[in-house]
């Protein structure tokens, strides 16, 4: 065999799809035209010996076919797995999702599913910003700050969670709720995602007025008086395009935050 042509160099294929790769083999009077396929990562994608390729995991494989008569010939395909559930670049979470996997802030559920309309956890949330950070190791004991929370006792000093609340506790990024609490899996609000980021930012200075009819309403004067990080991190989330609220003209701070919303 003089050479071995593939019919993709570069392939996007979703999780838990096949795709039959097309080959050519030169010259066509060639008395073994036999290839041998393989995968240089397989948990991420495989291939059978007639060259049907199937996704597994979220990330990046070659696949390789060699020429079986010794010569030493071979061609080569870059495949870019993604998220099963994610792959409609016009979806306006397409990129934010992506943005976020590539950089080592989300795995999604086995990295085979990200679940964009699930919504996020306060403890996740937590780990997608101290993934961001970078992994930082924190000295806090978080089950010496938040006690009386059970749930984050469940989490061992070795997992993504203990230590991602240990960082932001040490940064005070997050302070947990009065009653000695963190509530790991509730599941995170507007107001609350963007204090977290309000935080993480270091509580840059900020101007103007909230013009949000429900949060200047007279029944929310105490939880967003203009002192707090709450009113604080709404005005300078929506100065700096991070949320600009709904065409009502509401920002709706005690609403869920969905999985697709947080990495956007």
């Amino acid at each position: 065999v003089d050479s071995i042509s593939l019919g993709q160099t570069d392939l996007e294929m979703a999780t838990k799809s096949e795709y039959q790769m097309k080959e050519s083999v030169l010259p066509a009077d060639a008395t073994n035209k036999n290839l041998i396929w393989s995968s240089r990562d397989e948990n991420i994608a495989t291939v059978n010996k007639n060259g049907l390729i199937t996704a597994h995991r979220y990330g990046k494989a070659t696949i390789t076919a060699t020429a079986a008569d010794g010569s030493g010939v071979s061609a080569s395909c870059t495949i870019q797995t993604r998220f099963y559930d994610v792959n409609d670049p016009s979806k306006y979470y397409y990129q934010p999702v992506y943005w976020a996997a590539d950089n080592d802030i989300t795995t999604g559920y086995d990295r085979i599913d990200f679940k964009p309309a699930n919504d996020c956890t306060r403890r996740e949330m937590m780990i997608f910003l101290w993934r961001l950070a970078g992994q930082p190791v924190s000295k806090v004991n978080p089950h010496t700050e938040f006690p009386s929370d059970s749930d984050l006792l469940a989490y061992a000093a070795s997992s993504a969670t203990y230590k991602a609340v240990a960082w932001g506790i040490e940064n005070n990024i997050t302070k947990g709720f009065p009653d000695g609490t963190f509530k790991p899996n509730d599941t995170v609000t507007r107001k609350d995602a963007l204090i977290f980021l309000y935080r993480v930012k270091e509580r840059p200075n900020v101007s103007g007025t909230i013009m949000f009819k429900d949060v200047i309403n007279d029944d929310y004067l105490k939880t967003f008086k203009p002192t707090t990080d709450t009113y604080r991190a709404i005005l300078w989330a929506d100065a700096n395009g991070i949320s600009k609220g709904y065409s009502d003209g509401t920002f709706k701070p005690w609403d869920n935050c969905q999985r697709e919303h947080i990495v956007t």
